[in-house]
């Protein structure tokens, strides 16, 4: 089977590059963001995460996280991304205008919210995991946070 090399090289430093901004009419930052480069096998797939600690008023808090990685092969990041569904989430939507493929689910536990995102061989996801779970309002308004973090992300990720 040939290699299909992608267009996206590697994220690096991806805290450089989130400043978790779209979040700031929601949450306040807590602390200071924290991350680091993954890829255990860095001929197949390899990126970065980055996550920030918000704070809800009260005593609630969200932990926010942003993972990009970039396979060497599109097909690769095809079955990853596909993989991802199969995670333990509750029903997927579809978020149009996103990347080739964009999602956004609840955890089957109804505490935890995300969006994942595929362009050719770049997979990218955005999770916040909240405690206590996050009221309606703060799910919709997360959502629109998620997406518009992966629309100024993506562009800055391109090779």
């Amino acid at each position: 089977m040939a290699l299909r090399p992608g267009d996206y090289l590697p994220p690096r430093n991806l805290c450089e590059r989130v400043d978790f901004a779209e979040f700031a009419e929601l949450f306040h930052p807590q602390g200071v963001r924290d991350g680091y480069d993954t890829g255990l096998e860095p001929e197949l797939v390899s990126g970065s995460m980055c996550e920030q600690s918000m704070a809800r008023g009260g005593t609630g808090v969200v932990e926010v996280t942003v993972l990009c990685s970039a396979y060497r092969d599109v097909d690769k990041a095809v079955g990853a991304f596909e993989v991802g569904l199969r995670a333990p989430y509750g029903p997927v939507e579809t978020v149009a205008g996103l990347g080739e493929q964009a999602l956004r689910y609840r955890a089957s536990n109804g505490a935890g919210i995300g969006m994942t995102v595929l362009v050719r061989n770049l997979y990218c996801r955005v999770d916040a995991t909240p405690a206590p779970p996050l009221t309606d309002a703060e799910v919709d308004g997360s959502f629109t946070a998620m997406r518009q973090l992966l629309q100024t992300l993506l562009p800055k990720l391109a090779a």
